[in-house]
């Protein structure tokens, strides 16, 4: 059995600091040679001499850290960096990049390593070491090893042309800066706050609706017309750049898995992940839809009826429908809206009061820490960041209470910026390792990168939505996942998980947002200082599953269309807009935002490695409302002693245990639908249906 000596914890090794494209460009050519180099060392000695873990597989884990942490470094600018030249230059070297970790995928000298040295001292090897050869090993058979030389080369060939498409889909995504004009009058219904803080064009002075502020509209702008125009300009956001890369891509993607010998795409991604197959999808995701689909059109004729009235209460703001018309896609945020304060005196606009972003981060933090018995320091970035002002890009360390060991880093980049990435998530940046080249154990960094709306003159407080404050808990949870991994081998360490698991520790800890106590902890008004009312709590609580068909329904409806794409022979030849929106009228019984568009231009999931993948975050959701309901059965949602177990058994070991195994040691019980379907009120529902 081989072990390392451990010698002292190594530090961030990230290079933020690179200035101009010139030293991007120098660091990947010396990453690119260096590891080279390393890797045909090892291949040419294992001619002379037979590979052994000791003298083959761990240095080339060794080796593959260093590329990794320091691509890292030349990839992650093109998402965040200010600097458009930059951006350029970490667009251009990450398609480099890629095109580089495909050859290194199909490099059949390492393969035949791994497979020699499994075939000679496997039995010796530690679990660790065991694991780390089998994943390889399957990752290598994925992309076909076993096949002939000829058939890898046109893999490799299809490889390169699918992450170039990808990589392009995202750039587009980045640099497209959507931007409508509105007079204020126009806006009314928004909070006079926000509508103050939004930009001004110079030309007319209306004010300027961007991405970010989209939801926010399309949730309280009163004129109907507005809102629909808002919603078609998202729908149809990069649908004519996009489109034609995402049609490309799954004609690619088909003829990989032929190749591979799998019918489909869907096939192909599902065989590595807990779900195993598309037909345990499908009957996962139809039978969601079958219990949640006589509800959801009970909730739309309660909007129907509500905004009904509304007109023939004598208001102008609205549209009338033709009786034989769907609901339209614009009004659904709006109307339950309006419904959660009718019906639960719920207003959105007094929520967001006692909710400013600054005490929203601290105390999430706070919560964070005490749950999983962690200890957060910020540090100062330095010049070790992609941004020059600390407001904009802060850095923590993070270190278990009990030694005191530090565990590793966290990165927050919280408000938008020109050209940065739009959405939200947690990029893992460097992964930890018990032994780095070394020999010193490296800890795990992940950037937070995310859209909430900024301080402004007219709104000083940054106030967050409910929403907001849940989905910081969300990509937190992914931080920590990352952060605290305590994985032997970097490709083991946090998030790298099945897909179908991933999201399952970041959507148990949604759980906290909707908790009495957590609530009037994260809760600060921006002008008295109070925490939420007990009565407005409850009510916020009460409303949760309003119109909670609806909005399930919509999740199920992308997963399907993901998985439809991906499962379609020919798919060269589907027209993708009207599929897309058939399907989505066809089950959810409301009028697609656009006619001609859909939303796959900015489905960035497709084209950002969730392919195949957008049910993950309702399977995975079927898991952890069981996780959370094990805290809520020992009486202390913050009980420290089962936080830290979740820590030790599901964070800190990432993919060196089967998920489903540490799933079911930490709930000491088998996975099951039942906490999920109570959670969402729909327990009965799918009993009758079983029944049936």
């Amino acid at each position: 059995m081989y072990r390392q000596t451990l010698k002292f914890l190594s530090r961030n090794k990230l290079k933020f600091n690179l200035k101009t494209p010139e030293q991007l460009e120098n660091l990947y050519s010396t990453v690119k040679v260096d590891h080279t180099k390393a890797m045909d060392r090892i291949v040419e000695k294992c001619k002379t001499e037979a590979p052994t873990f000791k003298n083959a597989i761990d240095p080339m884990l060794k080796a593959d850290n260093v590329l990794n942490y320091e691509s890292t470094s030349i990839m992650f600018p093109n998402y965040v960096h200010p600097d458009k030249d930059i951006r350029t230059a970490s667009a251009t070297l990450t398609e480099q990049l890629q095109e580089y970790f495909t050859q290194l995928s199909m490099n059949k000298d390492i393969y035949d390593i791994y497979k020699s040295v499994k075939e000679s001292e496997y039995d010796q090897l530690n679990d660790a070491q065991k694991r780390v050869i089998d994943k390889t090993i399957e990752a290598f058979e994925k992309v076909g090893m076993t096949l002939k030389d000829k058939d890898r080369q046109q893999l490799e060939e299809l490889t390169n042309k699918i992450n170039k498409l990808c990589l392009e889909f995202s750039i587009n995504l980045a640099n497209n800066d959507v931007a409508l004009k509105f007079t204020e009058a126009e806006l009314e219904g928004g909070d006079k706050k926000w509508i103050k803080g939004l930009k001004k064009c110079k030309e007319t002075g209306k004010r300027i609706i961007d991405k970010p502020q989209f939801v926010e509209a399309l949730t309280n702008v009163h004129s109907e017309i507005v809102r629909k125009e808002i919603a078609a300009a998202q729908a149809s956001m990069c649908n004519k750049e996009n489109l034609p890369l995402l049609q490309k891509a799954l004609a690619y993607r088909e003829k990989k898995a032929k190749l591979l010998g799998y019918d489909t795409w869907a096939d192909y991604k599902l065989k590595y992940r807990m779900a195993k197959s598309p037909q345990r999808v499908y009957e996962f995701l139809n039978r969601l839809y079958d219990t949640l689909q006589d509800q959801s059109k009970e909730e739309l004729k309660d909007l129907l009826e509500l905004k009904d009235a509304e007109i023939d209460a004598g208001s102008t703001h609205y549209l009338p429908n033709n009786e034989e018309d769907l609901f339209k896609a614009h009004d659904i945020a709006y109307w339950f809206e309006n419904l959660k304060s009718q019906e639960f005196g719920v207003d959105n606009k007094i929520v967001k009061q006692y909710f400013p972003c600054n005490h929203v981060v601290k105390e999430c933090m706070n919560i964070y820490q005490e749950l999983l018995s962690l200890k957060f320091v910020e540090v100062d970035v330095k010049d070790n960041t992609w941004h020059e002002s600390s407001e904009e890009v802060r850095l923590f360390e993070v270190y278990d209470t009990s030694s005191n060991k530090l565990l590793g880093q966290f990165y927050l980049d919280l408000y938008p910026r020109e050209s940065k990435y739009t959405h939200f998530a947690a990029f893992p940046l460097q992964y930890h390792c018990d032994a780095d080249e070394s020999n010193e154990e490296q800890f795990g960094i992940t950037a937070m990168v995310c859209n909430f709306p900024r301080a402004t003159k007219a709104d000083p407080h940054a106030l967050l939505s409910h929403n907001d404050v849940i989905t910081f808990f969300h990509e937190f949870g992914h931080v920590l996942h990352g952060v605290t991994s305590q994985t032997t081998y970097h490709n083991m360490s946090g998030t790298q998980v099945v897909h179908d698991f991933v999201e399952v520790p970041s959507q148990a800890f949604e759980r906290w947002c909707w908790d009495k106590d957590m609530l009037k902890r994260l809760s600060n008004h921006y002008e008295t200082g109070k925490p939420l009312p007990d009565e407005l709590i409850q009510n916020m609580i009460d409303s949760r599953n309003l119109g909670i068909a609806t909005r399930y329904i919509r999740q199920i409806i992308f997963s399907l269309i993901d998985l439809d794409i991906h499962s379609i022979q020919k798919p060269q030849s589907l027209n993708l807009n009207d599929m897309s929106n058939s399907l989505y009228e066809e089950m959810t019984g409301i009028r697609a935002p656009h006619p001609k568009h859909s939303m796959l231009g900015n489905f960035a999931h497709l084209m950002a490695g969730y392919d195949v993948g957008y049910y993950g975050y309702a399977w995975a959701e079927t898991h952890c409302v069981q996780v959370f309901d094990k805290f809520k059965r020992q009486g202390d949602i913050l009980n420290p002693e089962l936080g830290k177990r979740l820590r030790e058994t599901i964070l800190s070991v990432g993919n060196e245990r089967d998920p489903e195994t540490i799933l079911v040691e930490f709930l000491e019980e088998e996975l099951a639908l039942d906490a999920f379907l109570k959670e969402k009120g729909v327990f009965e529902n799918y009993q009758q249906l079983n029944n049936q």
